[in-house]
């Protein structure tokens, strides 16, 4: 029970540097109330409270006195789950061992080795020569290069829509983005349809808010903003912005419309959806420039300090739908995932009013209404949920598809004994 208290302590400590404390600041009352028992008092009832108590256990006895960002046991972590850390080659690979104390009982697979390939057509290759058996596919892979009878009877495939969005986020500190009107009109002269065609290859759904298309809380009612860029013209026009010099962009008291996405290196599909963006806005008027940064120079030179114009981002959608950590105004600070600075009164109350009731009926009313404030108010451009695309070889068996995907059950795949062992590719 200490090693449960120690990540509450740890949460709520304000020296911890997380943006996630808030769930756990909702615990009014915390104590240990016996080797294996521990009670947790809320103030009043929180909707979220259970899967803040999905989080991992931390050893206290390892982690105690320590830095949270500077600790040699980060690189040796101690596990409670189906598997242990075995070897840990910086670049290279991860080695975990099936760890016979898990509580569901020792896995079935003896070992799982993690290959660090950070470019997708070198794990394709891999894949294909029989170096890997699990990888999640490209959509240029999953609808071009995986048919055919031979990577049939290799493996299989798994489609299904990710726990995550995909969105161009404005930064409402910045003049240009104020006008509600603006936003908007950028949300009708971006052609969704076109981006999931010609990025996710049609492997993705347009979407309207932070909530996945298909769960109990989305709202399917509203429908996302249609390619309509003559609409968009014209409320543009109203918010001011015309082409009074007639040189082919829009521009208002003496400024021209130019702005910059800023997205993040490495990641193909955003960089293409961010040039489809910057085409289409272009024949309106707009001018756009994209820019791509190094991962953590992105998130702490630009995002953290808001100095970028607009981002093309995406968000892992939590199993609960309660989007109250990116999207309260409360978050709206330095560090804060609110980094756009979208501030609304009502939607404040409506996430307040959410994680305050358990009746499913009642959550599903205020989050509908919060999906209708941020579809009118377009504080982000909602682009589009993509389709998660595992491909796994077939001789692993016992996967069952679930909606949190095919990963949760992974201690419970086997290998029957005449395909253990690497299996290279066959030549067609």
């Amino acid at each position: 029970a200490e090693d449960v208290a120690f990540p509450y302590r740890f949460m709520v400590d304000p020296n911890t540097p997380t943006a996630y404390a808030g769930d756990w600041l909702m615990i009014q009352e915390f104590k240990v109330t016996g080797p294996y028992s521990f009670e947790a008092t809320y103030a009043e009832p929180f909707s979220g409270a259970l899967e803040t108590w999905l989080s991992p256990i931390l050893p206290r006895h390892v982690m105690e006195g320590k830095s949270p960002t500077d600790n040699p046991q980060l690189r040796t972590p101690i596990s409670s789950g189906p598997y242990l850390l075995k070897q840990w080659v910086p670049g290279s690979h991860i080695v975990l061992a099936a760890n016979p104390d898990y509580y569901e009982g020792r896995p079935y697979i003896d070992e799982i080795v993690y290959r660090i390939i950070p470019d997708q057509a070198t794990q394709f290759l891999e894949l294909q020569a029989g170096n890997l058996d699990y990888m999640g596919l490209s959509p240029l892979d999953a609808v071009f290069k995986v048919n055919g009878p031979e990577w049939a009877e290799r493996f299989r495939q798994y489609r299904y829509l990710a726990f995550s969005y995909a969105y161009l986020g404005y930064n409402l500190n910045k003049p240009l983005f104020q006008d509600v009107r603006v936003r908007q009109a950028l949300s009708y002269a971006i052609d969704r349809e076109e981006i999931i065609q010609g990025v996710l290859l049609g492997l993705g759904v347009p979407t309207i808010g932070p909530i996945k298309p298909g769960t109990w809380a989305y709202a399917d009612d509203i429908q996302p903003y249609p390619y309509d860029p003559e609409k968009a013209k014209a409320l543009l026009a109203e918010a001011g912005w015309t082409d009074s010099d007639h040189d082919g962009w829009l521009d208002k008291d003496g400024h021209p419309f130019v702005f910059t996405i800023l997205t993040n290196q490495g990641n193909s599909q955003r960089i293409r959806a961010s040039v489809i963006i910057q085409y289409r806005l272009a024949q309106i008027g707009i001018q756009v420039a994209v820019r791509t940064v190094e991962w953590a120079a992105f998130i702490q030179e630009f995002v953290n300090p808001g100095r970028f114009d607009a981002v093309l981002l995406a968000w892992t959608m939590p199993l609960d739908p309660d989007p109250f950590d990116v999207w309260h105004s409360s978050k709206a600070e330095p560090g804060g995932l609110n980094f756009v600075h979208y501030i609304n009164p009502e939607l404040d109350e409506l996430l307040v009013a959410g994680r305050a009731t358990l009746d499913r009926d009642k959550r599903k009313a205020f989050y509908h209404r919060v999906q209708e404030i941020l579809h009118r108010d377009q504080p982000y451009c909602f682009l589009y949920v993509p389709m998660a695309l595992p491909i796994v070889a077939a001789r692993v068996q016992g996967i069952e598809p679930a909606p949190a995907g095919i990963g949760y059950n992974m201690n419970k795949w086997w290998i029957p004994t005449d395909r253990q062992g690497r299996e290279p590719a066959q030549t067609p």
